[in-house]
């Protein structure tokens, strides 16, 4: 199987370095580099193509489907390998055949292009110089020649006309005189302006008015026809000068029109590649059988070779296995048990780091949660103590205020005693004046009596006051001088 595989790589480099160097044009240098890489490309997809056929040996549908994918796809990359080294035999016949097909693509292309928008336009100028020469002539100009060709209808128009219009009045004036000889045919011959002449004067008068109509006409066409042909000879040096740019245009159409043909045609005999050549190979191969059975015959040939991988692993795969196929098994099984193992073991190792990562995840979050319990009691103390601190600053506080409230009745009490003995001692003050005023001729003598049996101490000898009969002033007034009686 490995033979085969190199077998169809090596086919495939041969025809990749044909195409690229006889077909495409590369340099031999190249051509070999990328035929080798083509080759690498194409023993790999062989070999996939064949090793991944292993495992529907067992299933006959799944082999089925399995043999026929591989087929197509073998067969695609069959076709693509084959053909350049078909083109590489058949080069001789390919050669002969090219400059055919170049001339009838130069035909078909200058048939196009005679037929495209630049022949058009080169039309288009030749009717606008014929023009331009005739106007320069003396032909004048289309317009002219269609004003001139009005003016010539409508002068045989009018003379028609006239000529009808004759007859009618000719056959009017016998109907009336009753005459029928040198008349027109249809004469009564009965005198008298009877309906019959009056029927021929009606007619007579609808020609004479058509006879003015195109009267009028013509008068109006050959007004034209002078304002174009006085037109056309004022412009006698304007056509001369567009024939002159008409005529370079026309020129430069035509040789780009050339150009283009030539240049097709050119392309056209150059053309070598690839396509050229298969378009080649078919069109020599349609007109000779032999060449044909040839052909067909090499393409076959190098497309079985392309399918010799994938059509040999089918075959071995509808026979029994064979040593190597059981011993390749048995590796491939040692190979799964082995991978198995090397899993199993792995994820033993990965359960146990897990395992780890868990735990060490759950001490984790315990530590956390026991650090968290911690500050949650710290909390705790710490607002007990506030609260006891703050009752113990509230109660020293009202402590305090109490004093300070007892030390201030104290202190207002003491001010307030000083402040009434000072009140009563100006008032005990005034009264004596006042009673001193009032009696100033007993004077208080200290130890001795007084006139009239009077003791020192102002009460007579019998206990009573010395004034007991007389009433002195009733008011006195206070020491801050308000007007209370007392």
């Amino acid at each position: 199987m490995g033979g085969v595989l190199l077998t169809t790589a090596g086919v495939a480099t041969i025809s990749m370095f044909f195409a690229l160097h006889h077909a495409v044009g590369a340099d031999v240098a190249w051509s070999v580099v990328l035929g080798l890489a083509w080759g690498i490309v194409i023993l790999n997809l062989d070999r996939f193509l064949v090793v991944t056929m292993d495992g529907a040996r067992d299933r006959k549908w799944q082999l089925a489907i399995t043999v026929l994918l591989r087929l197509l796809l073998a067969a695609l990359v069959a076709m693509v390998v084959s053909m350049p080294l078909v083109l590489q035999i058949f080069a001789g016949d390919i050669n002969s055949e090219l400059p055919l097909i170049a001339a009838q693509k130069s035909e078909q292309y200058k048939t196009a292009v005679l037929n495209g928008p630049v022949e058009q336009q080169i039309t288009v100028l030749n009717g606008k110089i014929a023009t331009e020469e005739g106007v320069i002539d003396g032909n004048g100009s289309a317009k002219e020649q269609a004003d001139q060709a009005d003016v010539n209808k409508l002068a045989g128009e009018l003379a028609t006309m006239q000529a009808k219009a004759a007859t009618q009045y000719q056959k009017w004036q016998c109907e009336i005189g009753g005459l029928k000889q040198d008349c027109p045919t249809g004469t009564s011959g009965i005198p008298g302006n009877g309906f019959r002449a009056k029927g021929d004067q009606a007619l007579y008068g609808t020609d004479e008015a058509q006879v003015s109509q195109l009267q009028g006409e013509l008068k109006t066409a050959r007004s034209t026809l002078a304002a174009d042909q006085s037109a056309d000879q004022r412009n006698v040096n304007t056509n001369q000068t567009e024939l002159a740019a008409n005529e370079n245009t026309l020129a430069q159409l035509q040789g780009e029109l050339n150009t283009n043909i030539a240049n097709d045609q050119n392309k056209n005999n150059a053309d070598h590649d690839l396509l050229a050549q298969v378009q080649a190979l078919f069109e020599a191969s349609g007109q000779s059988l032999g060449l044909n059975v040839a052909h067909w015959l090499v393409t076959l040939l190098f497309f079985a070779i392309e399918l010799l991988p994938v059509g040999v692993k089918t075959l071995r795969l509808f026979g029994p296995k064979t040593a190597y196929e059981t011993i390749a098994e048995e590796a491939d099984q040692e190979a799964v048990d082995s991978a198995r193992e090397k899993i199993r073991q792995r994820s033993d190792a990965e359960l146990e780091i897990a395992r780890l990562e868990a735990q060490t995840l759950v001490d984790k979050h315990r530590l956390e949660l026991e650090m968290r319990q911690a500050r949650l009691e710290a909390d705790h103390h710490i607002t007990h103590a506030k609260v006891a601190v703050d009752k113990t600053a509230e109660s020293d506080m009202r402590t305090r205020e109490e004093e300070i409230r007892l030390w201030a009745n104290q202190y207002v009490d003491k001010r307030s005693r000083r402040y009434i003995k000072a009140m009563l001692s100006a008032w005990a003050r005034m009264i004596d004046e006042k009673v001193s005023q009032a009696y100033p001729q007993q004077q208080t003598m200290n130890g001795q009596q007084k006139p009239n049996g009077q003791h020192a101490n102002g009460q007579n000898a019998n206990g009573q006051g010395a004034y007991s009969q007389q009433q002195p002033n009733t008011g006195y007034n206070l020491p801050n001088g308000g007007g209370g009686v007392i």
